[in-house]
């Protein structure tokens, strides 16, 4: 967690800075809890997102995210998600639908998997320049189905 903290406070010092009146692009640091259910075993994993987002239109954002859990000795999952994220009623509320390419590796054994990635969550604003995002996803990979939240910090430019 103290990881997390330092790199949300590196990112919005740096880049909220260089931010446009009309911020189109963000980036943001997220620390992200997923429950990994292989209907056989279940873990729980914490990890960290980045992400790099650009706004199409008032309606539409299109982002990618690099994910990544580590438990050194077990199970490391990364993996690269390219995703739409629609806001039907503000630019707080979104859903999001993309793709997500995963791979998992346990104990010397490696699986390398596509899914479908959907969420929903909700921003807030802090300034004119930053922001906080709960998200909840889910996503399934081959018999392994991700659920979790996401908590990300974001600076606009």
């Amino acid at each position: 967690m103290k990881k997390f903290a330092i790199l949300s406070i590196a990112s919005l010092m740096t880049l909220s800075v260089a931010h446009a009146e009309q911020p189109t692009q963000y980036f943001a640091v997220g620390y992200k809890m997923m429950t990994l259910d292989s209907g056989v075993v279940e873990l729980d994993m914490t990890g960290t997102q980045l992400t790099y987002g650009k706004r199409i239109n008032e309606k539409f954002v299109i982002e990618g995210n690099m994910v990544t859990y580590l438990d050194a000795d077990v199970l490391e999952v990364t993996s690269l998600d390219l995703s739409a994220l629609y806001y039907p009623l503000n630019n707080q509320f979104h859903v999001r639908l993309g793709v997500s390419d995963g791979e998992v590796e346990l104990e010397g054994l490696s699986a390398d998997e596509s899914s479908e990635l959907l969420g929903v969550g909700y921003s807030w604003l802090v300034g004119s320049s930053s922001g906080v995002r709960l998200e909840y996803t889910t996503a399934s990979y081959g018999d392994l189905d991700a659920d979790g939240f996401t908590l990300s910090v974001a600076a606009r430019f």
